[in-house]
């Protein structure tokens, strides 16, 4: 528990790239009251996770193989509870956060400015 007595958010982390993924492992709980519940380079290997448990949040790549980041977040809607998901990508468009929103997705993050961009729905350190 932090000291306010709320616990962390917790997040799943997915994203084929591993340098990414543990970079936003180590930053992310050092600026926000977050703890990773877990991290997965695979789409599939996350739906399988979410089946087994609750996370706060799910930060999920838009380009991965086997699955776009589109199409994850349309088989999370079939998950209980529904989990909710941003997804991150380098080249964030209007096209894409249109397709991204109408899929589900709680919000569309770049990649380069997501330190700043995730405050917006993670909680500060106190």
């Amino acid at each position: 528990m932090s000291q306010t007595g709320i616990n962390p958010m917790r997040l799943l982390l997915v994203d084929d790239n591993d340098e990414f993924r543990s970079l936003l492992a180590t930053l992310l709980p050092c600026l926000f009251s977050v703890t990773i519940d877990g991290s997965l380079p695979n789409p599939r290997e996350a739906l399988a996770y979410l089946e087994r448990n609750d996370v706060d949040l799910v930060i999920a790549d838009l380009r991965m193989p086997g699955m776009t980041g589109i199409d994850f977040i349309k088989e999370t809607r079939s998950l209980d509870p529904i989990p909710k998901v941003i997804l991150a990508t380098f080249n964030p468009s209007p096209a894409v956060e249109e397709v991204a929103f109408a899929a589900g997705a709680a919000g569309v993050l770049s990649k380069s400015e997501i330190q700043e961009e995730l405050a917006e729905y993670l909680p500060a350190l106190e």
